[in-house]
Formats: C-alpha cells, sequence, structure tokens
C-alpha cells in the first residue's frame, strides 16, 4: 500500500438512538460492540435480541 497504509477507508455517521435488533446466531462480538457503543450515543438505545442460540 502507499506510505505504509491499508487499503481501506473508514466514515463516521451521526450516532443516532432507537432500537437495534439482532439475531442471537450474530457474533458476540457484534453485540458486545453495540453495548460498548450505545453509552456514547447520547440518546436511548434498546438492543432486542430476536432470537437466542445458546453455546451449549
Amino acid at each position: 500500500s502507499a506510505a505504509g497504509r491499508l487499503p481501506a477507508t473508514v466514515r463516521g455517521g451521526d450516532l443516532r438512538g432507537g432500537t437495534v435488533r439482532i439475531s442471537g446466531a450474530r457474533s458476540s462480538q457484534f453485540l458486545s460492540a453495540l453495548l460498548f457503543l450505545a453509552p456514547l450515543v447520547g440518546q436511548e438505545v434498546t438492543v432486542e435480541i430476536t432470537d437466542i442460540h445458546l453455546i451449549q
């Protein structure tokens, strides 16, 4: 890559509160990221898990 940088660009947007619906089949890291981000939004955030997958 040019100048020792990754060939990727990340652009942020506005953080808004509201409801996030997520499948329990998603990785736990994805859900953890949502939970860590929620307090930074400045508005109420509700996370709904649409189906729960238990690890046995």
